[in-house]
């Protein structure tokens, strides 16, 4: 059978979590690199220095529906206190859901990573692909 790949996935975590969120993403998906899912760094948009640290790290995923499930737990669960997500449908690009308090009027409008940096308040850091 088939994986349906059927969302895409942003996420994002602060610099602190980001051990614990690569945790959870490999018990979440084992067999496809989960365990380095937080890859792109992130910096606040104010943020002027292009050495700074990184304060989040991103992620840019396709997810099945156990993987939403599994990720709305953790979510609610409050595992992860950072965790920020905004889940898409793969084939349309539509917003469906998210935790972000600053995108329940967006549902259902198209969505980019660029949009999710914007609404998170980040910018990727210098040479952060």
């Amino acid at each position: 059978m088939a994986t349906r790949w059927i969302y895409e996935l942003h996420l994002v975590v602060a610099t602190a979590e980001r051990e614990l969120a690569n945790g959870m993403a490999a018990l979440m998906d084992p067999d496809r690199g989960g365990a380095n899912t937080f890859l792109l760094p992130l910096l606040p948009r104010t943020e002027t220095d292009p050495q700074a640290s990184p304060t989040h790290y991103g992620a840019v995923t396709a997810a099945t529906e156990a993987m939403h499930l599994a990720m709305n737990s953790v979510a609610q669960r409050g595992l992860l206190k950072t965790v920020r997500f905004w889940r898409m449908d793969a084939a349309t690009g539509h917003l469906l859901e998210s935790n972000s308090p600053t995108t329940a009027t967006a549902v259902g409008a198209a969505w980019t990573w660029e949009r999710t940096l914007e609404d998170a308040g980040l910018k990727l850091a210098e040479g952060g692909g």
